[in-house]
């Protein structure tokens, strides 16, 4: 499963993230986990203003 376009409180505002979560087919020890990535993702860039 993959959720896009998250954001999380930062104390610098907001930070936008992806989680990712998958589950471990792995015998032994690993089978039945799940693992969970964040990936951080850059914030748009913002189009530039012209002159007023």
């Amino acid at each position: 499963m993959d959720l896009r376009g998250l954001k999380v409180a930062t104390e610098n505002g907001e930070q936008g993230v992806e989680v990712s979560v998958q589950r471990l087919d792995e015998p032994g020890p690993l089978q039945g986990l799940v693992i969970i990535v964040f990936t951080e993702v850059a914030a748009p860039c913002r189009p530039a203003l012209g002159p007023a």
